[in-house]
């Protein structure tokens, strides 16, 4: 056995070990293992540009104005870096997607809540840009009915991979306690840029790996 693992010492260690492996040393983060491939996360992309699409054809509807709603980037992180970069206050839905149970979250940037709110209750669609607040329970019900139809754009995105359903639907303002995933956990995050003549603003989806672990082979 001592000769065995002798051999295969000096085995490794030889240029022709090296060659076997192209001559070059791949990097890996072990604190951020990539689980979702390239060719998954392009297919990713494509579907959410479709999102885009018909996200903003529901925004401009809601608002009586042209909005452009345009794919930003596809990124993998963990989820205690996503939470980190939510605003406090900020408005997110946590949600669970049926059959397979997984949870997700959809968070819009302040200015562009605001921008909703404003053209919501007859002004010009502006984002606020002072400090941060809270929703009020009326400004909260006109956004909840934007959602509900931005959940329908969702489920019908995934139509072509899988018929999924939105439920469990639960509007949070503090992203400490939106706890879908541990700390630690892998989560892909896909960001949409809203743009209209008078207000600009991100949007987020976040889904746990977990989540997307039955959707990933289709």
């Amino acid at each position: 056995l001592h000769q065995l693992i002798t051999a295969a010492k000096e085995s490794k260690s030889t240029p022709a070990a090296a060659e076997g492996f192209g001559g070059t040393a791949l990097s890996y983060d072990f604190r951020r293992p990539q689980r979702v491939n390239k060719d998954q996360t392009r297919r990713m992309e494509s579907i959410h540009e479709q999102f885009a699409r018909m996200f903003s054809a529901t925004l401009s509807s809601n608002m009586r104005m042209v909005i452009d709603v345009d794919l930003a980037f596809c990124d993998q992180v963990v989820y205690q870096e996503f939470v980190m970069g939510l605003a406090n206050p900020c408005t997110a839905y946590s949600l669970t997607i049926e059959p397979h149970g997984g949870q997700a979250i959809l968070a819009f940037g302040n200015e562009l809540i605001m921008a909703v709110v404003d053209r919501a209750f007859g002004g010009q669609g502006r984002g606020f840009t002072g400090d941060a607040r809270a929703l009020t329970s009326i400004e909260m019900n006109v956004i909840n009915k934007l959602a509900t139809r931005i959940f329908a754009d969702l489920e019908a995105t995934w139509e072509p991979v899988a018929r999924i359903e939105v439920t469990e639907v639960a509007l949070e303002t503090n992203p400490k306690f939106m706890q879908i995933a541990a700390p630690q956990d892998g989560v892909l995050v896909v960001a949409f840029e809203a743009n209209a003549r008078s207000a600009t603003g991100l949007i987020h989806i976040c889904y746990p790996l977990s989540t997307l672990d039955p959707l990933l082979p289709r």
